[in-house]
């Protein structure tokens, strides 16, 4: 990755030793002053497009203000428009893209992602995705998701979730869902209350322990179903944990059986919710 401390500051020095102020750079470059300090600063990087202009200006070269040889040779190649030839005839990979993405428009971050993930017969890593997801589009996200979902899990999903709406992760977790609640956890804030009933209700041996950090996600609907489905087993260790999200209905029906088994001392725990 680019240090933007160091390339601040070298834009700093080589901009004192043309003599120019910020405010000047910034109209030559035609960015705001703002822009040009947040450069120095190493809060952000020049735009690609406008590298060519200030490294003329700064009278240096690409090579030595950006100082990061692999990276460099596809910028390089991208502003000189020849960036699928290096590509198709060098071993540019996704993570030669993750590189540079800060400084690219999000259509050239697609384009090149897709001439390498051509090149190399969709080969793209779960790694690679969640560190380009914050340069990408939702709909090219799930796409390169969709290609993952026989060996994706739900934990490595979590890491692209704050960059895909709520009906894209639901659509994305009823294909990879792997039958572990504890999995879905991660992602169930970024899910929609409906997406994550349904997956919820595909899981065939849930285990209850599992199902209480979901609880404040799910339906009341879908806790009743499961409470039941436990009692049924002979489970009430969870009661306690899930009684404030049941329905009055149920808990009164599970407290009536645990009454009859147990006496009403048995309803200490969960009495407050009565």
């Amino acid at each position: 990755m680019f240090n933007t401390t160091v390339i601040g500051k070298k834009i700093a020095q080589l901009r004192k030793e043309k003599n120019l102020t910020q405010m000047e750079l910034a109209d030559i470059m035609g960015v705001s002053y703002q822009a040009v300090s947040n450069w120095e600063r190493g809060n952000s990087m020049p735009d690609i497009s406008k590298l060519t202009e200030l490294t003329v200006t700064l009278g240096v070269s690409i090579d030595d203000l950006l100082d990061y040889e692999k990276p460099v040779k596809l910028v390089k190649h991208i502003l000189e428009g020849t960036e699928d030839t290096y590509i198709y005839n060098d071993n540019v990979t996704a993570s030669s893209v993750v590189e540079i993405a800060p400084i690219l428009k999000p259509e050239q971050t697609q384009n090149i992602l897709e001439s390498i993930i051509k090149k190399n017969q969709n080969n793209i890593s779960i790694s690679d995705i969640i560190s380009l997801a914050p340069f990408l589009n939702e709909e090219l996200l799930e796409s390169y998701v969709n290609r993952l979902s026989g060996t994706i899990s739900m934990k490595e999903m979590a890491g692209l979730c704050p960059f895909l709406s709520s009906e894209r992760v639901d659509r994305l977790a009823l294909k990879i869902n792997t039958g572990s609640l504890k999995e879905l956890t991660s992602i169930a804030p970024f899910m929609s209350d409906e997406g994550l009933n349904e997956v919820v209700k595909m899981v065939e041996n849930e285990n209850m322990q599992d199902i209480i950090p979901l609880a404040p996600y799910l339906s009341e609907e879908t806790l009743d179903t499961l409470a039941m489905k436990a009692f049924e087993c002979n489970n009430m260790d969870f009661l306690p944990a899930l009684a404030p999200y049941l329905s009055t209905e149920i808990l009164n029906r599970l407290a009536e059986e645990i009454v009859n088994q147990n006496g009403f001392k048995a309803l200490k725990s969960i009495a407050p919710y009565l």
